[in-house]
């Protein structure tokens, strides 16, 4: 069955899903003259709020190396596009996915193990970072900085960093062994809960070539 997908190009959503697919590889990226070498990198967006994220695949486009396969509307559109692309980067939208996440993240990296991927959210609460390490996302973006941070936080996770809201950085512990976030400082409210120290938080990212 056919991904149902939202072309970033309106002329390639007229096509059928192959005649689509086919057109989408064969595009140079903006701003990539017929003699630019350089790798393109293939980047596919999911998420159910279609505005927002072609507001994203429009700001990520403005990298001239950057490749919008497309926006999906559900998770199994995303697994046809790892069956179907050779892809670098995922953008997922945290919120619209919620618990489905983690588990939509370990199917992608099982078809494409050297997938970036970078969290969206609206909130950069101890949670939703939680969700993006437990996930092994490379990074969180908050929505309401998409415009300003969107192209330097993909830039940084396929460069093999990571990336995460500045509010939270301070707290991120990065080595060899992985990525953990760790307590806050005792405020009126009491100690973080115990979990954020775990063993269990300290997750190792995969390595890219």
């Amino acid at each position: 069955m056919g991904c149902l997908l939202t072309r970033v190009a309106p002329r390639l959503a007229k096509a059928g899903p192959a005649a689509s697919r086919r057109a989408v590889r064969g595009q140079m990226t903006n701003g990539q003259k017929s003699g630019d070498m350089k790798p393109v990198i293939n980047i596919v967006l999911i998420g159910n709020h279609a505005v927002f994220m072609e507001f994203v695949a429009s700001s990520i486009g403005q990298g001239a190396r950057f490749r919008i396969l497309g926006v999906a509307h559900r998770a199994a559109d995303l697994i046809d596009f790892a069956n179907d692309n050779h892809i670098h980067l995922a953008v997922l939208d945290a919120d619209a996915m919620g618990e489905c996440c983690e588990s939509l993240v370990e199917a992608m990296r099982a078809i494409q193990p050297h997938c970036c991927v970078l969290f969206l959210s609206a909130r950069a609460d101890d949670a939703a970072i939680l969700s993006a390490l437990e996930a092994r996302a490379n990074g969180l973006v908050l929505k309401d900085e998409v415009l300003q941070t969107i192209l330097p936080a993909v830039q940084e996770v396929l460069d093999g960093g990571s990336w995460f809201p500045e509010s939270v950085r301070s707290r991120l512990v990065i080595d060899s062994l992985g990525v953990r976030l760790t307590p806050r400082a005792a405020d009126g409210a009491g100690d973080a809960p115990e979990a954020w120290g775990d063993p269990g938080a300290l997750l190792s990212p995969p390595r890219w070539t």
